[in-house]
């Protein structure tokens, strides 16, 4: 079961891993496209995710837009598994997360 999320104020939730230091330090823990002090996690469209702002793309176009605009913080080696595995599995969708310091 998910613990409640609570907010200390708009900015800041309050997290507790057990490691005091990162707890005070980051900002937000969550999933789909997150860019916080602590926290980084990106959504990846399926292959066969073909519409966006109501223009139709090839498949795989999507995708490789969202791999290749994460910029340094996924290294290029999970970049090359990510597009062969979803090639192969056109229907999967990725959500990936880091902490950071």
């Amino acid at each position: 079961m998910r613990k409640k999320i609570v907010w200390k104020n708009p900015n800041k939730m309050i997290f507790e891993s057990g490691y005091l230091s990162y707890d005070n330090y980051v900002d937000c823990i969550s999933n789909g496209n997150t860019l916080a002090r602590g926290w980084t996690s990106m959504y990846v469209r399926s292959w066969n995710t073909t519409e966006c702002n109501g223009k139709v793309n090839p498949p795989g176009y999507l995708t490789k837009w969202d791999v290749n605009n994460t910029g340094s913080s996924l290294p290029n080696n999970i970049k090359v598994f990510i597009l062969a595995f979803a090639e192969a599995n056109p229907t999967v969708s990725f959500c990936w997360a880091r902490m950071s310091t």
